[in-house]
């Protein structure tokens, strides 16, 4: 397997792994702590929601990134490439009162989200932030027809979101993904986390030879939020500030079946060599073994408008400048297509822990439906309960 050295860099993996500070879809992969699948005990005693996850650096072997991945550095040989640890994306809800402007309401990203496959934005500005500002600039002088101006303020939720791969080390709750490698959104509380762990320990928690393990503690918390009519409503959103990373570094884990037993799935970490680097016999083993997932982490980037979603915007824009007139008959299913993604650079770039997606949580009172532990669920399990056996080596294991 040919592949860029970068991949084994920990310099290089560091740059990749730092939160990009200005403007940088599918559900299906991303890792979210259900609630309703917490035990009763847990319930009675109030607990919160617990996993151990593992933060993963972005190997793609997708030949459309592995250009603009690799820069100066690409030739025609290389498989395998390091991308950004993170993915940013910037979108916004836009919600509506009125009724002419119902049919417009939904998420739409910004358009000046970066393009993964070119490494650009997709647009060098953004039309629905221009005209909040410009709102907000009626607002803040006081010109002639401020007050309506901030009513039409309410119908923009601005959000940022990042994401990463992750590998799931123990879940009791969702047994059934203990070992998978899929997504997860990194709330205000994880990158803060992450943030304090690179600039006080000096850890990388992405990388693959001196990381850290995370526990992943999510229980909620009630805040008022603002509705259209300038009112309150107090609703649940999930809490992860007790969320926490180890106190030792430890080399990248992986799950494998063992070779006497094909049906026994343990947990290994990865052996370093004298160097304290990945034993050189071991990296393609272990690249394979990070390509092995269903999801790929650029398929949460933010996308380029459509013609209907620039014609909503234009319509949009048309209502909050006072020339809207509720004429133009648009089809709105692409609009109105729940997108998961939901975040903003022109705001607070944690806003995005208010996110209308997790607005309202189902009661956590509710009894949650007892599911019948299938085969992958059992080995799974099988798998939690050896992570900790220190005597099993690569080498026993087939993956």
């Amino acid at each position: 397997m040919n592949y860029n050295e970068d991949l084994f860099d920990e310099e290089y993996l560091g740059r990749r792994s730092s939160k990009p500070e200005s403007d940088t879809k599918g559900v299906e992969g991303l890792y979210k702590a259900d609630l309703n699948k917490l035990s009763p005990d847990q319930k009675s005693k109030n607990s919160p929601y617990i996993a151990k996850l593992r933060l993963l650096p972005n190997f793609t072997s997708n030949p459309d990134l592995i250009r603009p991945y690799t820069g100066s550095k690409y030739n025609d040989s290389i498989e395998v490439a390091l991308g950004p640890s993170y993915i940013t994306v910037v979108s916004h809800y836009m919600k509506f009162s009125n009724e002419s402007m119902k049919r417009f309401q939904g998420y739409y990203d910004s358009p000046t989200n970066i393009n993964p496959f070119t490494g650009l934005p997709f647009a060098k500005d953004n039309p629905l932030a221009k005209t909040f500002f410009a709102l907000k600039d009626i607002v803040d002088k006081g010109m002639p027809g401020h007050e309506m101006a901030q009513r039409k303020m309410l119908s923009f939720d601005y959000n940022n979101k990042c994401y990463a791969y992750i590998l799931v080390l123990e879940d009791k709750q969702q047994p059934e993904l203990v070992g998978k490698i899929m997504i997860m959104h990194l709330t205000k509380d994880l990158l803060t986390k992450i943030d304090s762990e690179k600039k006080s320990e000096e850890i990388n928690v992405f990388s693959m030879v001196e990381g850290k393990d995370l526990t992943y503690r999510v229980s909620t918390k009630e805040v008022e939020v603002s509705q259209l009519d300038g009112t309150k409503k107090k609703v649940l959103m999930p809490d992860y500030s007790a969320s926490s990373f180890s106190d030792i570094v430890t080399s990248i884990p992986i799950f494998a079946s063992s070779k006497t037993n094909p049906e026994e799935v343990k947990m290994v970490r990865v052996p370093l060599d004298d160097s304290s680097n990945i034993d050189p016999k071991y990296k393609g083993r272990v690249i394979e073994y990070l390509l092995k997932r269903e999801v790929e982490l650029e398929s949460f980037a933010g996308k380029a408008w459509t013609e209907e979603q620039q014609a909503a915007v234009n319509e949009m824009i048309k209502f909050f400048t006072g020339s809207f007139t509720g004429n133009t008959e648009l089809n709105t299913q692409e609009r109105h297509t729940p997108n998961p993604l939901d975040a903003s650079a022109d705001s607070d770039p944690f806003a995005a822990d208010a996110a209308f997606e997790d607005m309202e949580l189902e009661s956590t009172t509710k009894t949650a439906t007892a599911t019948t532990k299938t085969a992958t669920a059992t080995k799974t399990a099988t798998a939690t309960a050896t992570a900790v056996e220190a005597d099993t080596s690569l080498d026993d294991l087939d993956f």
